[in-house]
């Protein structure tokens, strides 16, 4: 078998089982896209109701790049969740945090945190940190250990306050 062949073959073979895979990846992509979205709807529509429980619907607003759900009652505006970002020890976390119409703090709740320290950092999206902040964002103890996760879910709190008052928020 001359030496081309020898590099040849194997190349070929390399390439067609790459090609096949990325097919297969992509395929499997676009059939499981629709059921992610509406997984993830799910999700945050769930979050949305534990948020704000006795809202009747919430309808998604933006501001600047900023995404917020106005909680509606009868029509009429009760409370804001507003979804913020802020750095945490291995990179973003989102969290929603959910602002009565007179600016009192109703609830917290980490969205994603999935880069933090698992075990650790993680535990920013447990109730026993997250439920420090109901009524007001002062205060509130972080997790040992986790100074930066715990720092990232203050400043999301305080970035959601921002932008409550840019929204005519009353505090």
């Amino acid at each position: 078998m001359s030496k081309l062949k020898q590099v040849l073959i194997p190349s070929i073979a390399l390439f067609v089982i790459c090609a096949v895979v990325s097919l297969a990846l992509a395929g499997t992509n676009f059939i499981t896209k629709d059921t992610i979205k509406k997984s993830e709807q799910t999700a945050l529509q769930n979050s949305l109701s534990v948020a704000v429980p006795n809202a009747d619907e919430f309808k998604e607003m933006h501001i600047q790049n900023n995404v917020y759900y106005t909680a509606l009652k009868d029509n009429s505006p009760i409370a804001y969740v507003i979804e913020t970002k802020a750095k945490g020890y291995g990179g973003d976390i989102t969290a929603l945090t959910a602002i009565s119409k007179d600016g009192k703090l109703l609830k917290v709740t980490v969205t994603d945190a999935s880069n933090e320290t698992t075990g650790i950092g993680t535990k920013v999206t447990e109730s026993e940190f997250l439920d420090g902040f109901t009524g007001s964002p002062d205060n509130v103890d972080g997790v040992t250990g986790a100074t930066y996760s715990s720092n990232g879910v203050k400043q999301a709190v305080k970035n959601a306050f921002e932008i409550f008052e840019k929204i005519g928020g009353e505090k």
